[in-house]
């Protein structure tokens, strides 16, 4: 495990998908620890956080960001999102720096319906447990700031499957006025404590959830030939918003969101030297409250973000292109629901034909699937 201020183990010169998930469950330490609660009168609400001394973690919005709107049509999920440190009148999406959290979502509502046929509202609980991974000492050179980002987007997903069980290790205790293992867990794995053989709250470390690198194979199957258009837009630095479907998991659309993230890096000489230096940033879960976030990145600054919010499309001025997915169960449904990529303006951005050429040649010769039943169907030119 990284303590307090060392740099990340994953080097520029020797980076590879592989190092990072072999990196033995390395965690960087918790800056701050909360829980939200989505109340039938009150909305979401903060019921619990507690953060390191002399953390300037700002929870302004926080019950938003790990409660999006449509995560109720979920039993579980797993919400990436990033906390912006305070913005000044000068700064830009360049210049500002932003800590990343996860948090881990449960309800019980569709339990109540199966076990009573209808929905006691008195009965319902909805949680999530999040911690948030304060990035300290932000290198000003792109590449080693990118590595650490990299780092740190990763390292925050270990804390998932430790989440989950605690999560539910609360629930169960029955009394929700308590938090001693929230804070035994924090105390044990914050930055200012976190020790090589820590003392972990379990008897027996949880298993770790599927990584999101780990989706790529299948954002490459459900996008078809639309992954070319999408990669060159990440690497001209587009501000990128992967709409969530009704429905869809959180998780799932934040693996998208890293995915892209993940080729960006790709070398920029493939498409001309006219490219910057500079990465995409992935921002992940976002919604109407960070909206002013969102202006402060200007044109060839780009992020790759997820909302459930579609409001956010109508304003034009803070992205470039949206990902208009569509959920698994509309797939089934409606075959022929296509995955969208549409520009600000509402112009769609197609596949070319050498798109797709390229795309089958990719899944038959290194997925060694039938590209005729992911890839015809979205055979488009550009318009």
């Amino acid at each position: 495990m990284n303590s307090g201020g060392e740099e990340p183990t994953i080097k520029p010169n020797v980076f590879n998908i592989t190092q990072l998930l072999n990196s033995n469950g390395e965690k960087p330490g918790i800056a701050c620890i909360f829980l939200s609660k989505f109340d039938m009168k009150k909305g979401n609400i903060i019921i619990w956080s507690k953060s390191i001394n002399g953390a300037a973690i700002d929870l302004s919005n926080i019950e938003f960001k790990s409660l999006p709107a449509g995560i109720h049509e979920q039993t579980d999920d797993v919400v990436n999102f990033v906390v912006p440190k305070e913005l000044d009148v000068c700064q830009t999406a360049k210049t500002t720096t932003y800590d990343y959290g996860i948090a881990y979502f449960k309800q019980n509502s569709f339990d109540i319906i199966e076990n009573d046929n209808r929905i006691d509202r008195s009965k319902v609980q909805m949680f999530s447990l999040g911690v948030i991974i304060d990035v300290q000492n932000a290198s000003s050179d792109s590449k080693k700031h990118f590595y650490k980002e990299i780092y740190h987007a990763y390292a925050a997903n270990r804390y998932s499957s430790y989440l989950e069980s605690l999560l539910g290790q609360w629930i169960r205790q029955r009394d929700l006025d308590k938090f001693d293992i929230f804070e035994k867990f924090f105390d044990e794995n914050n930055q200012g404590h976190m020790a090589e053989n820590s003392v972990e709250v379990f008897e027996h470390s949880p298993k770790e959830r599927r990584h999101l690198v780990e989706y790529l194979p299948y954002w490459t199957r459900k996008l078809g030939p639309l992954i070319f258009p999408l990669w060159k837009a990440s690497l001209l630095q587009s501000r990128i918003l992967i709409l969530v479907p009704q429905g869809e998991s959180f998780e799932l659309c934040n693996s998208l969101a890293y995915c892209v993230f993940l080729i960006s890096m790709l070398p920029k000489n493939l498409i001309g030297n006219h490219v910057s230096d500079e990465y995409i940033k992935p921002i992940f879960t976002v919604s109407t409250s960070d909206i002013p976030f969102l202006e402060s990145f200007k044109k060839g600054n780009g992020y790759v973000a997820t909302t459930s919010e579609e409001i956010l499309l109508y304003k034009p001025e803070i992205y470039d292109i949206v990902v208009k997915l569509t959920s698994s169960s509309t797939i089934e449904e409606s075959p022929e629901k296509e995955v969208e990529i549409l520009t600000a303006s509402g112009e769609q951005n197609k596949a070319t034909p050498l798109d797709l050429e390229v795309y089958e040649k990719l899944i038959l010769g290194e997925l060694q699937e039938d590209a005729s039943t992911n890839a015809t169907c979205r055979h488009h030119e550009v318009t």
